[in-house]
């Protein structure tokens, strides 16, 4: 089943950055839904320019462990000096 048109409304003020409805029109199978608040966006875009919600797959947002890890060992590396000298 196909997906469903995209929906038609008057772009206002506010949405200034929208998308012009011809275009969406002429590229709605490049369109998708934003799950936050439901405009329409181009695929590639990586925000919504409505709601601001980020598109993208959740693994690439979180952080690596082992980047934690590094981090947490190089800071407690450098500070652990200092904090001797003052004992």
């Amino acid at each position: 089943m196909p997906p469903p048109p995209p929906r038609k409304r008057a772009i206002t003020e506010h949405d200034r950055d929208a998308p012009r409805l011809e275009d969406l029109e002429d590229f709605s199978d490049a369109t998708r839904r934003c799950p936050e608040c439901g405009t329409d966006v181009y695929d590639e875009a990586e925000v919504c320019y409505k709601c601001g919600h980020a598109f993208g797959d959740s693994k690439e947002a979180q952080t690596k462990p082992w980047v934690v890890w590094v981090i947490l060992v190089v800071v407690t590396a450098i500070l652990v000096p200092f904090v001797l000298r003052i004992i």
